[in-house]
């Protein structure tokens, strides 16, 4: 395998956990949105999650 396919190889991997393990949970409990236009995605901050963002001091 090239170095440029393994390394988009392991990027995949690391993006698909972190949409499975975090971000689909943030969005199930409301905390972010996501909307995705051609082949961008974005992530926002729901007003929930801009105030549990404080409230744990990710966010001054």
């Amino acid at each position: 395998m090239k170095p440029s396919k393994k390394k988009r190889s392991i990027q995949s991997r690391q993006l698909m956990k972190l949409d499975k393990t975090i971000l689909a949970r943030l969005e199930r409990n409301g905390f972010i949105t996501r909307t995705k236009e051609g082949r961008t995605s974005y992530v926002s901050l729901t007003e929930s999650g801009n105030y549990a963002a404080h409230i744990s001091g990710m966010l001054t």
